[in-house]
């Protein structure tokens, strides 16, 4: 009966260990990816803006890229989405843009603290064209803050572009949208919050996998060596 217990004890030891090993490569792993992302982004906000893509170029999008767009805006379509900012809470101010190029992009307008700063900057929208530069964003997860979008609700927690079209009626909607810069001239909505630090603890999180790997090692090596244990 005790060899059977040493032999399952031996047995958990080895599969932890195995588990551990796998999860701190992973962690390594998931540490270059970060580095590589860091890199990349720091390296997009040297760069000039480029055209947003058009519709031929929707398949090959760069996150985090400065992109300028021009067209007109389209009244009484805004969506409130719950932010969670430097500024404190309140709501992202997502506004569609017709495009000269016979589609729409989503534009993050910026933070506004309430509803009813929401509906003053909807009525101050320009009727002209006008030429938006920001930083392009792949659509986010329908779920954020622990909670699912609702659109009949018409209460939104990820900035999620194919709930927020088919809820606004939009057609032929760019897959991203833009984070639009900060406007000087406007106190809300307030642009250019757009976070470009990301916190990097993989290596520490490997380690930690690695420790308990080691671990669960010296535990297998004293159930081995010391006949007594079990």
């Amino acid at each position: 009966m005790k060899q059977n217990v040493r032999a399952i004890a031996a047995g958990i030891l080895v599969l932890l260990m195995a588990a551990f090993l796998s999860l701190g490569i992973w962690q390594l792993q998931r540490l270059e990816w970060k580095i590589a992302l860091i890199k990349n982004i720091e390296a997009l906000q040297s760069e000039a803006y480029r055209p947003a893509p058009s519709p031929q170029n929707w398949n090959d999008l760069t996150p985090y890229q400065k992109t300028s767009v021009s067209g007109k805006w389209i009244d009484n379509k805004d969506t409130l989405v719950l932010a969670v900012t430097k500024l404190g809470r309140g709501y992202w101010v997502m506004t569609p843009l017709e495009t000269g190029q016979g589609f729409t992009v989503l534009i993050n307008r910026g933070f506004v603290p309430d509803k009813a700063t929401a509906a003053s900057v909807q009525t101050a929208l320009s009727k002209e064209q006008v030429t938006i530069k920001g930083l392009l964003r792949e659509s986010e997860s329908s779920r954020a803050f622990l909670q699912d979008n609702a659109p009949v609700a018409d209460r939104w927690y990820g900035r999620h572009i194919e709930g927020i079209s088919a809820a606004r009626g939009l057609q032929n909607v760019a897959p991203y949208f833009i984070d639009a810069e900060a406007n000087p001239a406007e106190k809300y909505p307030v642009g250019g919050l757009t976070v470009l630090q990301f916190r990097n603890n993989h290596l520490m999180y490997a380690l930690t996998w690695f420790g308990l790997m080691g671990l669960s090692l010296i535990g297998l090596l004293i159930l081995i060596r010391n006949k007594s244990v079990c």
